[in-house]
């Protein structure tokens, strides 16, 4: 197994035991700090959609190095699990229009419409940010294989001779930078820690995401590269960061283990 692999395997176990404790937390919480309506969507941000991305993002960009999970990209590679690699290599860009969907809501929160309107307002980012992403995908073909590449050595995502990867990319830098700016405008002062720490890691994110499409209109290959190692990086940082920020900055989530101990 590499060394990368190794590290990441033990950020991941940190943060699957962050998860589990602050949510856990939570739930304790909830009556005395937490309103419902935060109860709802941090579960949805927390535990649906950061967990799911750290997992296929580990599959796609740690997995596809490893021996040992070779034969998964050659199951994958069968025509006969066609829709599933579909399925799949769609989540890869899906997941990140969810995570800032994700935070764009978590900044509506603290408006008193937000407990009224909650669910009607989750339902309506979320398959904004869903026909946005697919749409891209779909009317661009935006497909790939996984192929065997001995240099690597590993499976290399190529892209098909037929699709366009260019707007996919496109779409994600702009509704990236969108929600970005959108939550710091509808920010006011009194910042968490916690919420400062997401939003760095949430802009690192985007500006990698960014810049990888720049490279990509370029057709700048030497460009991507760099990038595609850094990219899982500051995924996982935005996947598994908040709840080891709960954890470890001054909040609610902290004294109440503080109290427990």
């Amino acid at each position: 197994m590499r060394v990368e692999t190794l590290i990441g395997l033990v950020y991941s176990a940190i943060g699957l035991v962050a998860y589990v404790l602050s949510m856990v937390a939570t739930v304790a919480l909830r009556k005395q700090i937490f309103s419902p309506a935060f109860m709802a969507l941090y579960s949805i941000a927390a535990v649906v959609v950061n967990l799911a991305t750290h997992v296929n993002t580990w599959i796609l960009y740690r997995l596809r190095f490893e021996p040992n999970f070779a034969f998964y990209f050659e199951l994958m590679s069968n025509p006969t699990f066609a829709f599933f690699k579909s399925i799949q290599l769609f989540c890869t860009n899906y997941y990140y229009f969810a995570q800032n969907a994700c935070v764009f809501l978590l900044t509506l929160n603290r408006y008193t419409f937000w407990k009224t309107y909650k669910w009607n307002i989750i339902v309506i980012i979320h398959t904004i940010s869903f026909g946005i992403c697919l749409g891209a995908r779909v009317v661009w073909h935006a497909n790939a294989d996984f192929v065997f590449d001995s240099t690597l050595p590993g499976y290399a995502i190529k892209n098909r001779p037929d699709s366009d990867l260019k707007p996919v990319m496109l779409a994600m830098g702009c509704y990236g930078a969108f929600m970005l700016v959108a939550c710091s405008f509808m920010s006011d002062r009194s910042f968490t820690i916690i919420t400062l720490l997401t939003f760095v890691a949430q802009a690192a994110n985007i500006l990698v995401v960014i810049i990888t499409s720049v490279f990509y209109y370029q057709e700048n290959t030497e460009g991507v590269k760099p990038l595609t190692a850094i990219l899982p990086v500051t995924s996982d940082l935005f996947s598994l960061g908040p709840a080891v920020y709960a954890l470890l900055v001054p909040g609610p989530i902290k004294s109440f283990y503080r109290e427990l101990s």
